[in-house]
């Protein structure tokens, strides 16, 4: 649980760090244009925090776009973008949105799989772990969930309110990851009792088979 903390906690903090860089940077000379742009265009970004997200967005394209080693890559993905709607039901692009699609996807993934492994087969558990996040994706959940949180760290709130935030969505992922322990450990338990209960079993009836066996031997000897 230990690795599992401090793996959340890095997370978080480069989380942070993120949206600090956002929140930071200079868009002045996008919002104009934007502005202007509004009346003809609905998709053109309108928020605070769409426009960030937009400029991060294209900001990190140029710098991927301009590696040689990642970059033919990237182009390959933005051209061939398919595979990541259908299975994260959202466009290939180096932005924000799509990368903590990808977290809330693979996070889910992990939380569902680690006990249902422990209840059914391999096949079964990869089948609900992988199912239940694509089906996620698509209900817009995860998009839902994204865009109240890049509203509320670009929203003009106070410090006090995003650090209580902060504070409760750490306790309530330390409280998820226990909880996830309490249950796999649980789970584990009732399968090793089951396997105890039959393993108990068929050596009763092994003990019962050889006990008739004998009283069957001596009866063929009289």
């Amino acid at each position: 649980m230990k690795k599992r903390l401090f793996f959340v906690l890095t997370f978080l903090i480069i989380f942070v760090s993120l949206f600090s860089i956002g929140s930071s940077a200079d868009i002045s000379d996008i919002t104009s244009p934007i502005e202007n742009a509004q009346e003809q265009f609905e998709d053109i970004p309108k928020t605070p925090a769409d426009i960030k997200a937009e400029y991060l967005k294209q900001e990190w394209n140029k710098i991927i776009l301009n590696n040689k080693y990642i970059g033919p890559i990237h182009k390959f993905f933005l051209d061939n973008s398919l595979p990541f709607n259908i299975v994260f039901n959202e466009q290939y692009s180096f932005s924000l949105i799509f990368i903590l699609t990808l977290v809330f996807w693979f996070l889910t993934l992990r939380l569902v799989y680690s006990p249902s492994n422990k209840a059914f087969n391999t096949g079964l558990s990869w089948t609900l772990a992988i199912g239940i996040p694509i089906i996620f994706a698509h209900l817009f959940i995860y998009k839902i969930i994204i865009e109240k949180i890049l509203y509320f760290v670009y929203s003009q709130e106070t410090l006090w309110a995003r650090t209580i935030v902060w504070f409760i969505t750490v306790i309530s992922i330390i409280v998820i990851i226990i909880i996830d322990e309490i249950l796999s450990k649980k789970i584990e338990q009732n399968k090793k009792a089951k396997e105890k209960d039959r393993i108990e079993t068929e050596v009763k009836e092994v003990k019962t088979f050889m006990s008739s066996l004998k009283e069957y031997l001596k009866i063929i000897k009289k």
